[in-house]
């Protein structure tokens, strides 16, 4: 009983709070007492379990036993005023900030220690800036003695500096004035450097002609691809057929490269291409054959593209050039004789193969003319006939056409070994000149026959150049033949040649 006492004490004096987590009781918290081990459960779990009242009375229950609760404390707990939010708290408490670092993928690398970092560049310092404003940079180069007498631009110097303002106009114009006196200088001194260089070589190398740098204009100023190609078919010189003809054992391709740069420096110009590929294949059979060949796909290309040029030029490479002078003898080409303008030979045996001076070529020769049965080498050799004046080389210089040419190029190097120097220029040698047989005789007119008609037509132009390669030392510029096929493959050479020298006889 006394247990029963304290329990409805302390039920009269608080009320049961229901558990929001809990099921809603069935029956209000009420100051009664229950004898009944239900109710008693009931209240120490907090709800009471009864199927008399309703859902909506218990809602009314609880909010009524909530507002209760909240009277009771606020009689017991005071209220306390807050005082009125002066100017100072709420400028201190106005804005709260909350700074969280980033995340890690996203922080900034920790820079370096300072005896670690790199000095502020030009760019990032913002001082050279305004320094290079005011005054340039004063470089080491200009102290040198670009003057003549440094003691008095020295002196000078400090008086101008004492009389003037620092970072004056007349300081940069004066800096100015003594870089561009010394780049001056240093240009003269290059210049004087690279002309002793150029007479030491001409001395050491015992040459009297004339160097690419000799030159002091380029035969070609135009830019390549300054024209299309839509527009060289209205050019008003007409077309200008250029005919290229490969060498021993060689094919239409030996001179693209002649033929690209003639295109690209002369883009205002109608040029028609015939690149020879009768031979290709069949150069070791003799030249009369070869050159029936040269003169059916001539004439074949001229009648098939419809063409009607009014300039005729020759390109050829070393027996090519051979089958060019045999076949401008043919009757069929003789239309074309009149608008001939230009024959460039390179590296040709005009002479034939006669004085060479290798005779590892020689036996090469010898052997390769054994081996094929060539008729060609035969022929250059001058050997096709038991009396040299009746050989074939001998019979085309009597009857040569060069001077229906309005020029003649001949390009020959004394590196070559496959091609004598004064077969390829067709001039004397010491060999033929000393020679009193009846070789050297032949060969001595064999010379007058073919450069007496040109030497004496005042309408041809008759130009020799001697070409000097810088070969690396292997075995073909040991034997000659690097030198040989290097007027077909160096781009340089054909390039500089080109430009400098030959264009302009193409035109």
């Amino acid at each position: 009983m006394p247990i029963r006492d304290s329990k409805d004490s302390l039920s009269n004096n608080l009320p049961v709070i229901p558990n929001p987590l809990s099921p809603p009781s069935s029956r209000p918290s009420s100051p009664t007492t229950s004898s009944s081990s239900s109710n008693l459960t009931s209240e120490c779990s907090g709800w009471v379990s009864s199927g008399d009242t309703s859902s909506s009375e218990q809602r009314r229950n609880a909010k009524l036993s909530s507002e209760q609760l909240r009277q009771k404390l606020s009689r017991i707990v005071p209220r306390k005023e807050r005082p009125p939010p002066t100017k100072e708290s709420v400028e201190e408490h106005s804005y709260e900030e909350v700074r969280l670092p980033p995340p890690k993928m996203f922080q900034d690398e920790p820079p370096p220690p300072e005896e670690f970092r790199d000095p502020p560049a030009i760019i990032d310092n913002p001082l050279y800036h305004v320094y290079e404003t005011v005054k340039p940079v004063r470089s080491p180069k200009q102290t040198k003695t670009a003057p003549c007498s440094p003691q008095k631009n020295r002196e000078r110097e400090r008086e101008r500096e004492s009389r003037d303002p620092p970072y004056g106009a007349r300081d940069i114009c004066l800096d100015c004035y003594q870089e561009g006196k010394e780049m001056l200088q240093s240009t003269q001194d290059e210049a004087i450097n690279f002309k002793k260089c150029k007479e030491e070589f001409k001395r050491q190398m015992s040459f009297s002609g004339k160097i690419y740098s000799d030159y002091p204009t380029l035969a070609s100023t135009m830019p390549y691809f300054h024209i299309s190609n839509e527009y060289r078919l209205f050019s008003p010189e007409g077309a200008h057929l250029i005919i290229c003809v490969h060498g021993l054992d060689g094919n239409p391709a030996d001179l693209r490269l002649v033929k690209t740069y003639l295109e690209l420096s002369l883009p205002g110009a109608h040029l028609d291409f015939l690149m020879s590929e009768r031979n290709q294949g069949d150069t070791f059979s003799d030249f009369d054959t070869m050159t029936d060949r040269l003169v059916a796909e001539i004439l074949h290309h001229i009648e098939t593209s419809g063409l009607n040029p009014t300039k005729v030029s020759f390109i050829g490479h070393s027996l090519g050039t051979i089958i060019i002078r045999s076949a401008l003898t043919r009757p069929q080409l003789r239309p074309l004789l009149p608008r001939l303008h230009t024959f460039l030979s390179l590296s040709g045996p005009h002479l034939g193969t006669l004085y060479n001076t290798s005779g590892l070529v020689n036996a090469g020769m010898w052997f390769m003319q054994k081996l094929k049965k060539s008729g060609s080498l035969l022929q250059l050799a001058m050997k096709d006939a038991s009396d040299v004046r009746r050989s074939f080389m001998f019979r085309l210089s009597q009857k040569s056409n060069l001077e229906k040419f309005k020029h003649v190029l001949l390009c020959g190097s004394a590196q070559d070994r496959y091609v004598p120097l004064h077969s390829a220029r067709i001039e004397l040698c010491k060999a033929a000149v000393r020679d009193s047989t009846d070789q050297g005789a032949a060969y001595r007119e064999m010379v007058h026959n073919i450069l007496y008609p040109v030497m004496s037509s005042s309408g041809v132009s008759l130009v020799r150049y001697d070409v000097h390669h810088a070969l690396p030392a292997t075995a073909n510029a040991l034997i000659g033949r690097a030198a040989h096929i290097a007027v077909l493959d160096s781009e340089l050479f054909i390039e500089k040649f080109l430009l400098v020298a030959g264009l302009k006889y193409f035109r």
